[in-house]
């Protein structure tokens, strides 16, 4: 998936697309950023776990110090955090492809309208 922000190649790939592949493209963007909300609840869980996590690791170090344990709770912070950080970058991808296919359908639609 191409960077939205690259403007010599993935924006100039959407003024070649004509107006039906332009808005097929649109849809397609918009589905796959609502994919990625699929299971929210369950990257929420997640979320909640990471930072019930890191209140445990914050705790055990004071005890402890550093730890086998309290290095593992560590790790277990940072892969209940991974799924719910990496489904929140590609829809957040998604949505800037949505908002550049909307940008692209206006600056058309204004130049038809001229």
């Amino acid at each position: 998936m191409q960077n939205t922000d690259d403007g010599n190649g993935w924006l100039k790939l959407l003024l070649s697309l004509s107006d039906d592949e332009l808005d097929r493209y649109g849809q397609i963007a918009a589905d796959q950023r609502r994919i990625e909300w699929q299971y929210g609840w369950a990257q929420m869980l997640c979320v909640v776990g990471s930072v019930a996590s890191v209140g445990w690791f914050g705790r055990e170090y004071m005890d402890d110090g550093l730890t086998w344990r309290v290095g593992a709770i560590a790790g277990l912070a940072a892969a209940l955090a991974y799924w719910p950080y990496r489904k929140a970058i590609v829809r957040r991808l998604w949505g800037k492809h949505c908002k550049a296919v909307a940008r692209e359908t206006a600056q058309r639609r204004a130049s038809q309208d001229q």
